[in-house]
């Protein structure tokens, strides 16, 4: 099975690069983030008509997932968070040929000092309980996506100067 993720950054402004790398590389799924995109809004004629199928949640001018497929998903869920009121459009999932495919697009956290850090810290606590309680560890589950964390000195140009930075960080990193 040949899964790729994207962070697209805005998919009406790169979709023709999106579907001819689909042509060309023809993955089973692709999962996209940042999409940027509201839901009526969302070119999904332009991928049916490719031939793809395509599962997502947007929002106005920031975050979104989609996952593109080559047959249709099942159990596809949008929220990681079914009973709140409003949540930001970070998480979507869904059953691929027996492969629950997991797409979020993490915050990115603003500053290690900030609400939107902590907030970054919940949501990966929430993703690991959603986790936890279910994909069994005999099943087959995919987590991709724009996680914003360097998980090791390895991925940054200077880890010492970045030991603070938000996708650095070491509550980041464990989290």
């Amino acid at each position: 099975m040949k899964i790729a993720t994207f962070n697209c950054n805005s998919i009406r402004s790169r979709l023709d690069i999106v579907l001819d790398w689909m042509r060309v590389n023809k993955p089973d799924a692709l999962s996209l983030q940042e999409t940027k995109v509201v839901d009526e809004l969302f070119p999904r004629e332009a991928f049916e008509k490719a031939g793809w199928q395509v599962a997502f949640r947007g929002q106005k001018a920031y975050n979104g997932v989609a996952i593109v497929s080559k047959n249709p998903l099942r159990n596809v869920e949008t929220r990681l968070y079914p009973k709140a009121d409003e949540e930001p459009a970070r998480f979507i999932a869904g059953d691929y040929d027996g492969v629950r495919l997991f797409n979020t697009y993490i915050p990115q956290g603003a500053d290690i000092e900030s609400e939107k850090y902590q907030y970054k810290l919940e949501f990966f606590a929430d993703l690991g309980r959603k986790f936890r309680k279910e994909v069994k560890p005999t099943a087959a589950a995919l987590w991709m996506g724009d996680l914003n964390v360097a998980p090791t000195e390895i991925d940054l140009y200077d880890p010492k100067g970045n030991k603070d930075h938000v996708c650095f960080h070491v509550d980041a990193r464990e989290a």
